[in-house]
């Protein structure tokens, strides 16, 4: 890395751990508060905005971290599942020191054939299995990963093949192999002590495989008889059986889940995605009764996503401002709307966003209904993302137009004060950009009208000089 590797990367080094340990800093906040669940699976990105540093700009979907990240998601109990993989772990490579893997014997030689051909047939039915799992969705086969991965899954596979099929005494055994396994998790882990991505399958199936090679257990040893080994196999064979039968109905339900998983998530998800790019087709090419539909059909088609029905939502406030005020067309915005944040729950950003859909028709009409629901969503984004410079300034800019003086000059000065914190360019009023909260009619036909909060801070407070910081907000 320092000889090869991008000067920039090197630069960037010490700001880049300083985000991170303001990611983790504000994830024990979290965690303080919710000890039991944490943020609950998925739900870290929108409940980190609430603990997020003043200094800190970013927001993130995870906090960079496989440790933080697993409290994060599940709080104490999957804290306590990973310290018990751990242990797990540990207690296995203990216990491997005392067991031979692969030996000289007759049994041992057969074992390492078959082991190196499963190793073939497992990893051929894997990829078998994806691309069935990809069609089976209605998605081609991703070709082009295979291009680099199948040949470099047979160039692993022929070097594992003559390593367990020509390993002597001095070859490759129980140590050897949890030294592998040792090495990747401890790269893997490494880097997930300070990235993202523990969650996401392709990162965590690496993982778990390897951990489950660190735990598997030896049936051989290498003191063994060849009379004790026709007792073990003959043991084995009444165990087997069992395990087979076990296998099977691990296989059907398995296969009922992935029925499950198609009907339920796989189908709805790609017909929305489907019915929402024709929508988008259809707005782009002028066929505004066919985007309504499609857009509807996207909404109806995943009952859970709240996409569709903001772009829905988004797409009719744009007719709105532009074709003039039609109660129909409002009628079915508000519903769009009001569907996109039932689904997405507590969501700071989008209640922002769709507090700015308000922001714009008050732009346009001017109704102080609008502006009222605007302030609504707002208070509420703000109450759960406190440290973000431009959404202040935004609800203090709305508290002006309602005409609270002295919440908006709080505002104002709980702006100013964020925007001096961490001396980064970035949070400068004069280059973060605010709705502009007046009526300003036609002009706001084609797109909404925004500003630099110093500019409107400067005009709409009446002073030539930034607000005085508070004592208390």
């Amino acid at each position: 890395l320092l000889c090869f590797g991008n000067e920039e990367w090197i630069s960037a080094a010490p700001a880049s751990l300083e985000f991170r340990l303001q990611y983790w800093k504000s994830t024990l906040a979290l965690l303080v508060d919710h000890p039991l669940m944490g943020a609950g699976p998925g739900g870290f990105q929108s409940m980190y905005l609430q603990y997020r540093l003043p200094v800190a700009n970013e927001t993130i979907a995870d906090p960079h971290n496989f440790i933080f990240e697993t409290l994060a998601a599940g709080g104490v109990i999957a804290g306590l599942l990973l310290a018990l993989l751990v242990a797990a772990c540990v207690r296995s490579g203990r216990n491997s020191n005392l067991v031979a893997v692969l030996e000289e014997s007759a049994i041992a030689d057969r074992d390492r054939h078959s082991m190196a051909a499963w190793i073939g047939y497992g990893a051929g039915i894997s990829l078998s299995l994806i691309w069935l799992f990809e069609s089976f969705s209605g998605r081609l086969p991703d070709f082009d990963a295979a291009i680099f991965a199948v040949p470099i899954a047979v160039a692993a596979g022929w070097f594992l093949h003559s390593e367990f099929t020509h390993a002597g005494p001095a070859g490759t055994n129980q140590s050897d192999v949890q030294l592998i396994c040792s090495a990747i998790l401890l790269a893997v882990l490494t880097h997930l002590m300070f990235s993202g991505g523990w969650t996401v399958p392709g990162v965590a199936i690496i993982v778990w495989l390897v951990v489950g090679s660190l735990c598997s257990t030896e049936r051989v040893r290498s003191n063994q008889t060849d009379q004790s080994s026709t007792a073990i196999h003959q043991s084995e064979g009444r165990l087997r059986r069992p395990a087979n039968r076990a296998a099977l109905v691990a296989f059907v339900i398995g296969a009922a889940l992935v029925f499950c998983l198609r009907v339920e998530s796989i189908v709805p998800v790609q017909e929305a995605q489907i019915a929402l790019s024709s929508a988008e087709d259809a707005a782009r090419g002028g066929s505004p009764v066919k985007a309504d539909l499609e857009s509807l059909r996207a909404t109806q088609a995943d009952r859970w996503s709240f996409e569709a029905p903001r772009w829905r939502s988004e797409y009719l406030k744009a007719r709105l401002v532009s074709g003039g005020e039609d109660l129909k067309v409002r009628q079915s915005w508000a519903e769009a709307l009001a569907t996109a944040i039932d689904r997405a729950g507590v969501n700071p950003l989008l209640w922002r966003a769709s507090g700015e859909q308000f922001l714009h028709l008050y732009q346009r009409y001017g109704k102080d209904d609008d502006l009222h629901q605007a302030d609504r969503l707002i208070s509420l984004a703000l109450d759960r993302n406190p440290t973000d410079v431009s959404l202040t300034a935004q609800a203090a800019l709305i508290a002006i137009e309602l005409s609270d003086g002295g919440k908006a000059d709080i505002l104002a000065a709980e702006a100013t004060r964020l925007s001096k914190l961490g001396s980064n360019i970035v949070r400068d009023l004069g280059i973060q950009q605010v709705y502009v909260v007046e009526n300003r009619g036609e002009a706001a036909e084609d797109r909404p009208i925004q500003q630099s909060i110093k500019d409107q801070f400067h005009r709409r407070l009446r002073r030539d000089h930034e607000p005085v910081e508070p004592t208390q907000r």
